[in-house]
């Protein structure tokens, strides 16, 4: 008797499991046609590449930089694989970044194909480069790159800018912004459109900034004042095709005081400890840490044509 309820028990729970798969199998789902919406996306993910590579839009661009507007790097830093450090908040004294591990002097990068790492130490100064609202596009390669590619130093990747070329039509663009910390930067582009509306002439663009800001400790500013002045031409004569671009950066930047091992014990002189803004006539030991003494001013000018 036990043994024929048992069974009966087993064929009823085998009837249940095939009309609840029956039910479930029932089920409908819903799936939206997704066709198109990768054009209207602000990054880009290359699957037709060997290689694992990403392109950030202007779109995204713009709002990845921030504020300042200059750090090329700001712009790439919350791609994956990538891990970008500034020494302030807007990025305007500069920074580091790593791809994969590698660091900025493992790393290729170029601007409309031409490499900018310093041929002495392979360094990178992302804050001098560009002002990103001329930027159209930049690619990140992780990994190896291309054997064609024009670096010298790039066994952990690579970053491609691309600047915007000079629009077809007559455009005026300002941008105004402002913030903690003093800052102030302007933004002034103008494109030509095409000369005299004839599309055999070059179509030309020319743009200027101005950004300061103070230090977010001690005196000075980073930077006490950045221009920055951009020229694109671009033209079509026949079958050939050119793009000429020159970039010129005046910028004055003051450092920052480096701690010594037995300050980086003490946390709370972090915020406070930086060169001072007094000058005591006769007292050479304290004037040393005077904050004029300690600036950096530099002029960085580029010539391209693709």
């Amino acid at each position: 008797m036990k043994r024929k309820k048992a069974l009966a028990l087993f064929y009823a729970a085998m009837v249940s499991s095939s009309f609840a798969y029956a039910q479930e199998a029932t089920l409908k789902v819903k799936v939206e046609d997704q066709t198109g919406l990768e054009k209207e996306l602000p990054i880009e993910i290359k699957k037709n590449v060997p290689a694992t590579e990403t392109t950030v839009k202007k779109e995204e661009i713009q709002t990845r930089a921030g504020a300042g507007s200059v750090n090329i790097f700001k712009a790439v830093e919350l791609t994956p694989s990538v891990n970008v450090q500034t020494d302030d908040a807007y990025g305007l004294s500069g920074g580091s970044i790593r791809i994969r591990g590698f660091d900025n002097t493992q790393i290729g990068v170029t601007i409309d194909d031409m490499p900018l790492n310093d041929s002495g130490n392979f360094a990178l100064y992302p804050h001098e480069y560009a002002d990103v609202e001329n930027l159209e596009t930049v690619t990140i390669t992780r990994g190896s790159v291309n054997k064609r590619s024009p670096f010298y130093t790039e066994i952990g990747g690579a970053i491609k800018v691309r600047t915007a070329p000079p629009k077809s039509k007559f455009t005026n663009t300002l941008g105004l912004k402002f913030g903690s910390y003093n800052f102030k930067r302007a933004f002034y582009r103008l494109d030509t459109g095409y000369l005299f509306g004839n599309k055999s002439l070059p179509k030309i663009f020319f743009s200027y900034s101005h950004t300061e800001a103070d230090k977010w400790k001690g005196p000075g500013g980073a930077p006490q004042y950045r221009d920055h002045y951009t020229l694109g031409i671009a033209q079509t004569i026949g079958i050939l095709d050119y793009e000429f671009y020159y970039d010129r950066n005046v910028q004055l930047n003051y450092f920052y005081r480096p701690f010594t091992y037995t300050e980086t014990k003490d946390g709370s002189v972090f915020r406070s400890r930086d060169y001072t803004n007094k000058l005591i006539p006769g007292n050479t030991a304290n004037n040393a840490l005077y904050y004029e003494f300690y600036q950096n001013p530099y002029t960085n000018q580029q010539y391209r044509a693709i």
